[in-house]
Order: structure tokens, then sequence, then C-alpha cells
């Protein structure tokens, strides 16, 4: 019994595999042409690294209340370079102590909405 031959050539419906399939070089799939992306970090994810840091000590002080936040923090302020440069960072400044208050409110006022409806 003889089978015919198949080509998948065009078999692919979407463009953007087609492109990927043709990016291949040979018929190596670990050798792909160079495209020009970088693989650095991008220019956004560094804000978000640290707005998603900034938001959990903001979650740490909400959860721990000022003091004690601050009495967990004064330890690290007394080690060594690494412990000191971490516990800097970490100190309950200003902002972080507003927006704790602010998501504190808003807490309140939810509770509070929920008792009502």
């Amino acid at each position: 019994m003889h089978h015919k031959s198949v080509s998948y050539a065009g078999f692919a419906q979407n463009p953007a595999f087609q492109a990927k399939v043709a990016g291949v070089v040979g018929r190596d799939a670990t050798k792909r042409r160079a495209t020009g992306r970088r693989s650095s970090l991008s220019v956004w994810g560094l804000p978000r690294i640290v707005v998603a840091l900034w938001a959990l000590k903001i979650v740490l002080v909400i959860q721990m209340g000022g003091t004690g936040y601050t009495e967990v923090i004064r330890p690290l302020q007394e080690g060594n370079a690494v412990a000191r440069a971490v516990g800097t960072i970490l100190e309950p400044d200003v902002i972080t102590l507003e927006a704790a208050r602010y998501a504190l409110i808003g807490k309140d006022l939810l509770r509070d909405i929920s008792y009502v409806y």
C-alpha cells in the first residue's frame, strides 16, 4: 500500500505561528534568528518591583500596627551593613503611614457599608 506524501507547508492558519516557524534556521529548532529583542529588565520592570515592595510594606504596617512594625524593624537597624540597609528601606516613612491610614479608613468604610446593606 502506497501512501501519498503530505506537505504541511501553509498548514498553519495563524500568521504569528508562521512567522515563528520561518524564524527557525534549517531544521534545528534551538537555533533561531536574532529578533532584535533584549533580554534585560524592561523600563517598567524596576518601577513595578518598587511599587510591589511598597505595597507589601503598607500591608505589613496595617497587619502589625505602627509600633509593632517598628519593633520588628529596630533589630535590623542595629545589625551588619546589609541588615542596616534593609532596615533603612523598611523603616516606616510618612507616605507609607498615610497610605496605611487611608487603607484602614477604606476598610472600616467597607465594613460599615456591609452592615447597612
